[in-house]
C-alpha cells in the first residue's frame, strides 16, 4: 500500500506531464488482475533486491568484533561500495536524461500542429447497409444533442493508410497516369475536422453531381503534378475516360498517415454515405 500511497501523491504531477489520469480505486485495480499481478511482482523484485545487497553484507560481520569496535572492512568490500556508487550515479543520470527526452518528445505530440482539430473527436462505425441508409437521418439526430457541434463522415480513419490507385491526370504532356491516395468524405468532413480550405470549395451536399465531377486536392498533390493553379484541373477517378472530374478546392496538408510518414498527395472523393462519422 505504501508504492500505492505514493504514486497516489504524484499522480497530479504525471497527469500534467502526459495528460494521461491514473485511476487508483481500489475496485479498479482488482478488476485489473494482470496490472495487480505485475505491480505486485515489480514490488517484490524490488524488495528483494534492494534487500539482498545489505543483508550479505552485515551478515558477514562477526558480532564479537563489532562489540568491540574491532571492525575491518576489506579492500574487496570497499572496491564494491565505489562500484555500487557508480552504478546507481549512472542509472541516475540515465533516468533524468530518459525522462527529459520522454518529457520532450510528450510535449511535442500535445503542440504539434497536425494541420486538423484532434480534441474532441468520435469515431463511429457503421457496420450494415441499412445503417449506411440511414446516415443522414443519423448525423441529424447527432446534431441535435447539445454537445455535439458537428459531423462528418469518411471512409478512413486520421492517422491511418488510405487508398491507392492509378488516375490519369492532366499535365502539360496530356492525359499522364499517376498512383495518388485517395478517400471518400462527405460534405461535412472537411469542416468537421476544421481542415482549412485554401482555395476553392468544399463539396456540396446539394449538388449531386460533386460525386463523379469533383475532387479535393492538398497541396503536396498540387506540387507533385506541378499546378501552380490547381482549381479546374482535370482528374480521371473512374477510368472512364469520358468522365473526368475537375479540381474544385485545395487544403492544406493535414497529417492524415501519422508522423512517423512524410507529407504525403492525397485526394478527397466525393461521397455523402461513408461509414466512418
Amino acid at each position: 500500500m505504501g508504492h500505492v500511497f505514493i504514486l497516489q501523491i504524484y499522480r497530479d504531477l504525471l497527469y500534467t506531464i502526459i495528460t494521461l489520469e491514473l485511476s487508483l480505486g481500489i475496485v479498479h485495480i482488482y478488476k485489473e488482475v494482470n496490472i495487480l499481478l505485475s505491480l505486485l511482482g515489480i514490488i517484490v523484485f524490488t524488495g528483494f533486491v534492494s534487500g539482498s545487497y545489505p543483508s550479505f553484507f552485515l551478515s558477514s560481520f562477526n558480532p564479537d568484533e563489532v562489540l568491540r569496535g574491532q571492525l575491518k572492512i576489506s579492500g574487496s568490500n570497499l572496491n564494491i561500495r565505489k562500484i555500487l556508487v557508480i552504478i546507481q550515479f549512472t542509472l541516475s543520470t540515465a533516468m533524468v536524461i530518459s525522462t527529459w527526452i520522454v518529457y520532450d518528445q510528450l510535449n511535442y505530440l500535445r503542440n504539434k500542429d497536425l494541420g486538423f482539430d484532434k480534441d474532441n473527436m468520435i469515431t463511429l462505425r457503421l457496420t450494415t447497409p441499412e445503417m449506411l441508409d440511414k446516415l443522414p437521418v443519423f448525423k441529424q439526430s447527432l446534431r441535435s444533442k447539445p454537445g455535439i457541434l458537428k459531423v462528418g463522415s469518411a471512409n478512413a480513419r486520421v492517422g491511418y493508410d488510405v487508398g491507392k490507385t492509378i488516375h490519369l491526370v492532366e499535365t502539360s504532356d496530356g492525359m499522364v497516369e499517376r498512383g495518388i491516395n485517395n478517400m471518400t468524405v462527405d460534405h461535412d468532413f472537411i469542416n468537421t475536422l476544421n481542415i482549412t480550405l485554401m482555395d476553392g470549395r468544399d463539396f456540396r451536399e446539394d449538388t449531386p453531381s460533386d460525386t463523379i465531377r469533383s475532387v479535393i486536392i492538398n497541396e503536396t498533390l498540387a506540387k507533385r503534378l506541378n499546378w501552380n493553379e490547381p482549381i479546374g484541373k482535370k482528374i480521371n477517378i473512374y477510368g472512364d475516360t469520358s468522365n473526368v472530374a475537375q479540381v474544385v478546392g485545395l487544403i492544406k496538408d493535414y497529417h492524415q498517415f501519422g508522423l512517423y510518414n512524410v507529407m504525403e498527395s492525397l485526394m478527397f472523393i466525393y461521397y455523402p454515405k461513408c461509414y466512418l462519422i
